[in-house]
């Protein structure tokens, strides 16, 4: 349950879209300025998005009062920066006894 949500709301009531309006000016203010196009929309536009654009969904999470979502990077971006993988070095000392171990 979201703790910091208006009539005891569930994650899943937040994701079926939803909405009561905790402070109404902030609501109508993001309304008048074109961020919101309809209550309730907002997890259904971020997942259609991350859908339609190849993005893995993003994770939803109650901590204490407050929803977090954690974004994750689209999987091309991830590929460009994932830095080769090389195999790790012996130390000089090891490296004289595993020549000696496979020899015998």
């Amino acid at each position: 349950m979201l703790s910091n949500t208006p009539l005891g709301m569930t994650i899943e009531d937040f994701k079926a879209g939803f909405s009561k309006i905790r402070n109404r000016v902030v609501a109508r203010t993001f309304r008048e300025l074109g961020m919101m196009e309809e209550w309730g929309s907002g997890y259904k536009r971020v997942v259609d998005f991350c859908r339609q654009n190849g993005y893995p969904l993003p994770e939803w999470q109650e901590v204490g009062p407050a929803l977090r979502v954690t974004i994750y990077p689209h999987p091309e971006v991830l590929e460009s920066f994932t830095p080769p993988v090389t195999p790790p070095q012996l130390p000089p000392q090891l490296k004289g006894y595993c020549k000696h171990v496979k020899k015998h």
